[in-house]
């Protein structure tokens, strides 16, 4: 594996379009960052019109990668390392060493608590940058429960989830 001192990747969780723009302006004027679009397949849509609106170069396309596994995020962010070592593995892949995280500014530190648990685990510098979403707060019992959850699974590979919950659909 190569050692985390690489380019940046900007990872949007992008169930809001709210969150893709906020990582857009973050990304475009980044020259070698890569963009990671994680949603399900009718959030990619919108993720792909909005960045089509935007109208990169092609260089700048050909450093978009997308993501659609996990069903919460923790699933999301356990399923993105499992990408970026894959990833940093492949001959040519992108050497990816940090990741900038974007989400809703009511989420970010409960997604920041488990992204830094699973993904600094692996040796990756870990930000984020909040999207303005206008969102609820969230409950902060739930970032230490997913906390605990991102160890266990880095511990495991199981993140407490019953088996039945835990497919893909």
């Amino acid at each position: 594996m190569r050692p985390a001192g690489g380019v940046s990747a900007v990872v949007v969780l992008a169930e809001d379009p709210r969150r893709t723009e906020a990582a857009l302006d973050r990304w475009l004027p980044m020259t070698q960052a890569w963009l990671v679009v994680h949603t399900g397949p009718p959030g990619q849509q919108a993720s792909q019109a909005q960045l089509t609106a935007r109208a990169p170069s092609p260089q700048a396309l050909s450093r978009v990668e997308r993501l659609t596994c996990g069903r919460d995020t923790l699933g999301q962010i356990t399923c993105l390392a499992v990408a970026l070592r894959r990833w940093r593995q492949t001959p040519g892949g992108p050497a990816i060493g940090s990741v900038i995280l974007v989400t809703g500014q009511e989420h970010l530190s409960r997604a920041l608590a488990i992204a830094q648990v699973v993904l600094g685990g692996q040796g990756l510098a870990v930000t984020g940058f909040p999207a303005d979403t206008k969102g609820v707060p969230e409950d902060p019992l739930r970032k230490q429960r997913d906390r605990l959850r991102a160890q266990l699974w880095r511990a495991t590979g199981w993140d407490g989830r019953p088996s039945f919950l835990s497919s893909e659909g």
